[in-house]
């Protein structure tokens, strides 16, 4: 079960796809490559820090710092085992007619792509909250609210992609 998943609307990119599918009726290879594209690009947010749109995480609170001491290189946001970013990948639908990105099933996804406050979750058995505190949202995919708001660079390489097929789908 994906916990946090991309679906692509920007209309740039599918004009280009329905142009691509008058052309040819098996859309599955480049919708595979914009998935493998696009999985990239997320992974790269979490080698930078920063989110899709270039604005950086919030660095980790000197409490969750000192609470993880010795086990956090450097003390990077999402960095720890490195889980969250190698679940991330590209998964076909529809018959291959296209794809899920960042189709993830790790639990704590939602939690850190949105953030949450102190107690969000309940009480641990001791009464303590869960989570201990508030989690700052360090988005990781494109999405804005309940919007998927692909950033120019994002949308370029899909249209790269998929203008390459176009021409193969031509000649």
């Amino acid at each position: 079960m994906a916990f946090v998943s991309l679906a692509v609307k920007d209309a740039a990119v599918m004009a280009a796809l329905s142009d691509l599918a008058k052309r040819t009726n098996d859309l599955s290879i480049p919708m595979q490559d914009i998935g493998v594209e696009f999985s990239e690009l997320i992974r790269q947010t979490f080698s930078d820090g920063k989110s899709p749109w270039g604005v950086e995480w919030d660095k980790l609170s000197a409490v969750t710092q000192a609470k993880n001491k010795g086990r956090r290189a450097g003390g990077e946001p999402l960095r720890d085992t490195g889980r969250l970013m190698a679940s991330i990948a590209p998964k076909a639908a529809d018959g291959g007619q296209a794809v899920t990105i960042g189709a993830t099933n790790v639990k704590y996804a939602n939690t850190h792509q949105f953030g949450v406050k102190q107690g969000t979750y309940g009480k641990t058995k001791r009464n303590g909250p869960i989570p201990w505190g508030n989690v700052p949202s360090r988005p990781f995919m494109p999405i804005l609210g309940n919007a998927v708001i692909l950033p120019d660079a994002w949308s370029k390489a899909a249209q790269e992609i998929i203008a390459d097929y176009i021409v193969e789908a031509a000649l």
